[in-house]
């Protein structure tokens, strides 16, 4: 999605996550004007940049629906899983 993520910043709920691809300076940028409490990761080999709106719950709904989304944890957990890590399917397509 091309927009100004700066622009609707104040609409996002927290534990939006924003996945930015191969634009270093753009994500340099939003990093240096987000307005709000952002966790920023980098993988540098893939050059993916990646935000999460780490800001406490809304209210009662908004703190339901994260931890039915992310898990009751998502505020302590890394923003991505370490792929390497994850067991690959069989060679015979199980």
């Amino acid at each position: 999605m091309a927009c100004n993520i700066l622009r609707m910043e104040q609409f996002l709920l927290p534990g939006t996550l924003i996945v930015v691809d191969g634009r270093t300076a753009n994500t340099r940028f939003l990093k240096a004007n987000f307005q709000r409490e952002w966790r920023h990761e980098h993988d540098v080999d893939g050059d993916v940049h990646y935000f999460e709106l780490a800001e406490h719950p809304l209210g009662k709904l908004n703190r339901l629906q994260l931890e039915y989304c992310l898990g009751s944890d998502w505020h302590a957990r890394p923003l991505r899983t370490d792929f390497e890590k994850l067991p690959l399917p069989d060679s015979d397509g199980a």
